[in-house]
């Protein structure tokens, strides 16, 4: 949890600590900039990593129940990272 001033704005808030917010407006679940960046460095080590896995065993790593908008919002980050 990320206490927040009311002029503050969450997404620039999550940032300075390492995060990236799933949503623009009242964020919910944010992700870690370097688990992203760890999966941009292994996808280029080893080409079969496919995000829906990675995605499944960072949910269950983490002990996150892997719902369709979790799995929607870290595929969708992973992969606009894949396209930098």
């Amino acid at each position: 949890m990320v206490r927040q001033r009311k002029a503050k704005n969450p997404n620039i808030i999550l940032m300075n600590i390492g995060l990236i917010t799933g949503t623009p407006v009242h964020p919910k679940l944010a992700f870690s900039v370097n688990l992203l960046e760890f999966f941009y460095y292994l996808r280029h080590q080893q080409l079969g990593i496919g995000v829906q896995g990675f995605v499944k065993a960072t949910c269950t790593f983490q002990q996150v129940h892997l719902s369709l908008s979790i799995h929607l919002q870290m595929t969708k980050h992973f992969v606009l990272l894949g396209q930098v």
